[in-house]
């Protein structure tokens, strides 16, 4: 994909607010090149994880439970420093209580607030539920170490009144940086991710995103403010089923028609299967020895339903939640944010390629496909238990339709990969920064190559540009090493130094640090700039341009295009 947080482009000729040639030595007697690397400040990230929080989720969130700081850490990592808040929804929607009957947690696309230590009876599986372990509170008690949050208050949408916020926070803008929470993000994230097993079984992850995006201009609402405008937004479901976000409750209803009712259900039984959503919303069919399963809508007599049927669909149709997400993102194109990314990510029932086609039943999976029809769309051994996944044809149509090949299997071991991939994706990604010219070179010390280049940075909000000095040399040439901070030494007082890189095959210089990218050498350039800048400096969360103006040899042929 297109890295929507960090641009750099390389420009020639392009005028400097100061005369570069005054340290160069006579302008007549030196050619010059030139070149400007721009960046923009860190952009926001919002981002929703959307966990399932119903009993055959038990195996799956212990894996989450090890996992969700491989998120935190990439969106940390030195080289990214993103702005981001992470919120966490559970799957429970509206229909888990119908007719009388108690079904878990109903607030689906409500915030969880509170560690999960505050809330241990969530991991107890509800009586009468299939569950091979009823009790998981060690589960909560052994990966999160905090009884409580304490989030800091903050401001958020228009209020003018800070307050305790249901997400997680850092924050990089040019008042500086801070979290809104006193344990680590990974911690805490892993304390609010641990949602519990007593939910619904009639998954609703489309209800849960809709109500998310509905709620967010409503003041007073538990999520109002989350979104901002100048944010990009990730979604990311995790659960084991596909969605169940119901338009018509009766196909639950025991007493109803039971269309979508698994073939066999003893008519005494008062609870509908879980299986009941996938047949009311998919359609499988098998293609070389393959089954192939696709989102559909049907009405509550089991007939087409949606646009030119004259029939309402009985489950919330793909195509709205897709709209939801358009007018997110033109809201935010809007507000002036041309570059609004809105994601989706899944870690769900696909296979181990994120592929949603699935393989003949083997004879072990007999009462599951007695139940759903097929299949299962992944499984996996976790400690002598078999873990299996639901193929969830509605989540990959949403996924397909906004964000494609984004999804993982919910079946694995271990989610790191599949979150830090994720997270990946939306990490700033920086180009390196090509000198577009023949730099002249010439030694330094015994160890040492350098050019003769002046560097000035424009820095949103300051007046004037500011010179940028070089990073520190040691005695032989080399640049030194900051050992405390893992990089090059910056000069006293100074907010960021440049790095001339001058080692195009990794053996010019001893300095295993200093060798040139791939992309600028394969431009034949000799020269590549790194920008070193102090930690915490507002720089950070500002929009910058550093103009680099050295002396070029003229025998050298044209830089490239």
């Amino acid at each position: 994909m297109r890295a929507p947080v960090a641009i750099l482009s390389a420009m020639l000729a392009l005028p400097a607010c100061q005369d570069p040639t005054s340290d160069l030595g006579p302008a007549q007697s030196v050619e010059l090149g030139r070149a400007v690397f721009s960046y923009e400040g860190p952009r926001h990230y919002d981002i929703l994880l959307v966990i399932d929080d119903s009993a055959s989720m038990a195996d799956e969130q212990e894996t989450l439970a090890l996992n969700l700081g491989a998120f935190i850490d990439v969106l940390e990592s030195e080289e990214v420093k993103m702005d981001y808040r992470v919120m966490v929804v559970r799957t429970s929607g509206s229909n888990c209580q119908l007719d009388g009957q108690t079904d878990g947690q109903t607030d689906g696309g409500l915030p969880v607030a509170e560690s999960c230590r505050a809330r241990l009876e969530d991991f107890v599986v509800p009586e009468g539920r299939e569950a091979g372990v009823a009790d998981w509170r060690d589960v909560c008690l052994e990966s999160c170490a905090h009884e409580t949050l304490d989030i800091v208050p903050t401001l958020a949408g228009l209020e003018d009144t800070a307050r305790p916020r249901p997400w997680l926070e850092h924050r990089r803008d040019t008042e500086g940086e801070g979290v809104n929470s006193p344990v680590p993000l990974g911690e805490a994230l892993t304390c609010l991710g641990l949602v519990g097993v007593s939910g619904c079984d009639y998954e609703s992850p489309f209800e849960a995103i809709a109500r998310v995006l509905e709620q967010d201009k409503v003041p007073g609402s538990p999520t109002y403010g989350f979104l901002r405008e100048d944010a990009h937004f990730l979604a990311l479901v995790i659960s084991d089923e596909d969605d169940c976000s119901l338009r018509d409750p009766s196909v639950l209803d025991p007493a109803g028609a039971r269309v979508f009712w698994p073939p066999g259900t003893p008519s005494a039984e008062t609870r509908a299967p879980s299986a009941t959503c996938f047949r009311a919303g998919s359609g499988c069919r098998v293609e070389e020895n393959r089954w192939v399963c696709e989102a559909v809508e049907r009405a509550a007599d089991g007939g087409p339903a949606g646009p030119g049927s004259g029939a309402a669909p009985v489950l919330h149709p793909v195509d709205e939640l897709v709209q939801s997400f358009e007018r997110l993102r033109q809201s935010k194109r809007d507000a002036g944010n041309h570059e609004a990314a809105v994601l989706l990510g899944l870690i769900t029932g696909v296979d181990e390629r994120g592929m949603g086609a699935w393989p003949l039943p083997e004879p072990e999976d007999a009462d599951f496909v007695a139940e759903f029809g097929v299949a299962p769309g992944c499984q996996a051994m976790h400690d002598e238990q078999r873990a299996v996944g639901m193929s969830p044809p509605r989540l990959l149509a949403l996924a397909e339709a906004l964000t494609p090949n984004n999804a993982f299997s919910s079946c694995s071991n271990d989610y790191s990969p599949a979150l830090e991939a994720i997270a990946e994706a939306i990490r700033p990604q920086l180009a390196p920064n090509c000198f577009p010219h023949t730099a002249r070179l010439h030694p330094v010390g015994s160890q040492g190559r350098s050019a003769d280049c002046l560097v000035f940075a424009e820095v949103e909000g300051l007046a004037e540009e500011t010179r940028v000095p070089e990073c520190v040399r040691d005695d032989e040439g080399g640049y030194q090493l900051d050992e405390e901070m893992g990089d090059y030494t910056r000069p006293p007082e100074a907010e960021v130094c440049f790095v001339a890189i001058t080692d195009a095959n990794g053996s010019m210089t001893p300095d295993p640090f200093d060798s040139m990218s791939v992309e600028c050498v394969d431009q034949e350039g000799n020269l590549e700039f790194k920008f070193v800048m102090r930690p915490g400096s507002p720089w950070r969360g500002r929009d910058r341009r550093y103009e680099v103006v050295c002396s070029v040899d003229p025998e050298a042929p044209a830089p490239m295009p």
